[in-house]
């Protein structure tokens, strides 16, 4: 029987739903094929990413071992693709110790995704990028609380319990909610006055969720008034440093926390592995996930991007 073999690339979101349907696709090509499903990625965890605002609040642990989702059935190698050869259909990974090797493969699925947008290290506050800064945010707001409920001085204290959040998109909206929820919790447990919390969202357009229906952004609006969130909107943050926040407009905030929550980018290691990408960083795909001149390979979500021949 001949031996199948499909790789998918990332472990997100998409790459694990596309380990999935693969696998139930191919029960029913059982008697025709053998199918050896690997699934590669940097990481040997699944990071629920769209839940990363949480371990910026609370000890909730947000990774989950592919060990685990995948116990048989999935080859997982942790490596980092440096190369699709599609022509000979093969694939140069390196692992975490810096070694390269080869793998064959009959069909490809590059799930890379996207990766959170940082600002310049000169800007100041700390972005809700990863693990590690999420657990770092935490920290920083606890800490504040502290120095907070042993100052004497009225106005340094306010800094200390003022946390802007510098961009309203889905990922400030809820940081800032759960924030509010958070931080005037353990204010209160330290006998500080949680009213005097303040959780700023600065927004750069003149309403929340431009994307969508008006009356969507102002409900969410009301939603995150009513948990203690103040949106600022039409105020872009340019930087944020010793404690004082600048914006565009040239007016200064004083605060004890900026957090940068400024949204997506796609996966700047799908240029240089070999594919076909948009100006934006997408790769170029058709109606059916095929990727332009790579026979037998595949793309899907935040990394994938399908252009109208007759819009553009």
């Amino acid at each position: 029987m001949k031996e199948l073999t499909c790789v998918v690339v990332g472990g997100g979101h998409a790459g694990i739903h596309a380990v999935k349907e693969i696998r139930k696709a191919f029960r029913d090509e059982s008697g025709k094929h053998q199918l050896r499903l690997v699934l590669i990625d940097k990481n040997p965890y699944h990071l629920r990413k769209v839940l990363l605002f949480r371990p910026a609040v609370t000890n909730e642990d947000i990774k989950i071992p592919f060990a685990k989702m995948f116990p048989e059935g999935v080859e997982i190698v942790q490596a980092a693709v440096v190369n699709i050869e599609a022509g000979e259909k093969k694939l140069l990974l390196r692992n975490a110790a810096g070694t390269e090797h080869a793998m064959n493969y009959d069909m490809l699925v590059v799930a890379a995704g996207s990766i959170v947008r940082q600002p310049d290290p000169e800007q100041g506050g700390l972005p809700l990028a990863t693990m590690d800064s999420a657990l770092k945010i935490r920290d920083v707001w606890r800490a504040n609380l502290k120095l907070a409920a042993t100052e004497a001085n009225p106005g340094e204290r306010d800094r200390l319990m003022t946390v802007a959040i510098a961009g309203a998109g889905i990922s400030g909206m809820e940081t800032a909610s759960e924030m509010a929820y958070y931080v005037r919790k353990d204010a209160e447990q330290l006998g500080l006055d949680l009213y005097k919390v303040k959780i700023n969202l600065y927004n750069t357009n003149k309403r929340l969720f431009p994307e969508g229906p008006a009356k969507v952004g102002l409900k969410l609006e009301r939603l995150l008034l009513d948990s203690g969130v103040k949106v600022v909107h039409g105020s872009r943050v340019l930087r944020e440093t010793g404690g004082k926040l600048t914006l565009a407009s040239g007016e200064t905030q004083s605060v004890g926390l900026c957090v940068w929550t400024l949204g997506l980018q796609p996966n700047p290691m799908l240029s240089k592995i070999g594919l076909t990408v948009t100006g934006e960083g997408y790769v170029m795909i058709d109606s059916s996930y095929r990727v332009q001149g790579m026979q037998g390979v595949y793309s899907i979500g935040d990394c994938a991007k399908v252009v109208d021949p007759h819009t553009g």
